[in-house]
């Protein structure tokens, strides 16, 4: 047998496995076509959308809320410390009448 014949019939496919490498080919084509309709579409999704500025009467607003805190905690520290001190005035009267009344 000369190379001729030998390389003929090589190259020459039954048509189960032309049909076979025309399916494989076509799935890896449909596949990689998948592949990069999917990557396009991920690129192009937009991110969360931005959170919208507040409009200024809602920054006044949350201002004025804030200082009407502010001044009812400064409130309030001012009463604790007032019922601080009357706590320590009894307390030291009390120290006073226990020492007085014990012989």
């Amino acid at each position: 047998m000369n190379a001729i014949a030998l390389f003929a019939q090589i190259a020459a496919p039954a048509p189960a496995e032309i049909a076979a490498f025309l399916g494989c080919l076509f799935f890896l084509v449909a596949g990689w076509n998948q592949l990069e309709r999917f990557l396009d579409r991920r690129s192009r999704r937009p991110g969360p959308p931005p959170a919208p500025a507040p409009a200024r009467s809602e920054v006044a607003d949350l201002q004025r809320h804030l200082a009407k805190i502010d001044r009812e905690v400064g409130e309030l520290r001012t009463g604790l410390d007032l019922t601080h001190q009357q706590l320590t005035r009894l307390e030291a009267k009390l120290d006073r009448l226990v020492e007085r009344n014990l012989p």
